[in-house]
């Protein structure tokens, strides 16, 4: 149950997706890699290469030795249930020169929570689907935050998770109208989706919760590099 951001995203993770080549021309921040496959012709400061070019695919996995976790909390604040996916991956794409980009898919396996049996989660939510429109701003270094948001055309970070607790099978269904992502620049780049807050739209509340937050890190494989440098 580690969506993604979850969804995210991504993103978290976040993701990923996907989120990490994502800058706004606000911040005056740029999207950059060493990653020839993946760079366009305008070249981006210090030893960050060139910036990653309109289109360009990004995917990233659970960082090894990671886990995707999604903590289901009730209305007191107490912890109705975590599930756990030892396995995610994301995908995404630039697709602007802005930096701007999307988070195209976001998949998890090998799911289970204590107590529960046929435990799995997917993205997106029921009646919702990808893109997840994403955009990133620069903090420090070559590092910025991944922000994912549901202009486009409705759809945001949202996911579900399906299990048998207790005798009781229902499937929980989360989303946020915002999920936000730490993208850490490098050789290969991550993306930390940190207690993402998630409501609960459908489920009962017995096994789902009123909310719950997404947790996960996935390095980034494709490309091999990504840097979010300051202009």
């Amino acid at each position: 149950m580690r969506f993604a951001k979850m969804f995210g995203l991504v993103a978290l993770a976040a993701l990923a997706s996907m989120a990490v080549l994502a800058a706004s021309a606000s911040a005056e921040a740029t999207v950059c890699t060493n990653d020839v496959a993946h760079q366009s012709t305008e070249p981006c400061g210090g030893e960050h290469g060139k910036h990653v070019k309109e289109g360009s695919e990004l995917v990233a996995s659970l960082s090894a030795g990671t886990n995707a976790v999604l903590t289901v909390t009730n209305a007191d604040g107490s912890t109705n249930r975590i599930v756990t996916c030892t396995t995610s991956t994301t995908k995404g794409k630039i697709t602007g020169t802005t930096g701007t980009g999307q988070i195209t898919a976001l998949e998890f396996k090998n799911c289970s929570s204590p107590n529960c049996t046929n435990v799995s989660a997917s993205t997106p939510r029921t009646g919702k689907s990808f893109p997840w429109h994403v955009t990133a701003t620069w903090t420090s270094g070559t590092n910025g935050t991944l922000h994912v948001d549901n202009s486009t055309e409705g759809n945001g970070p949202s996911g579900k998770f399906t299990a048998t607790c207790f005798f009781i099978t229902a499937t929980c269904e989360y989303e946020s109208a915002t999920a936000s992502a730490v993208v850490k620049g490098g050789t290969p780049a991550t993306i930390e989706a940190n207690a993402v807050p998630l409501t609960r739209v459908a489920g009962v509340e017995s096994i789902c919760g009123t909310k719950a937050d997404w947790t996960a890190k996935y390095t980034v494989s494709t490309p091999s590099s990504l840097f979010i440098p300051s202009k």
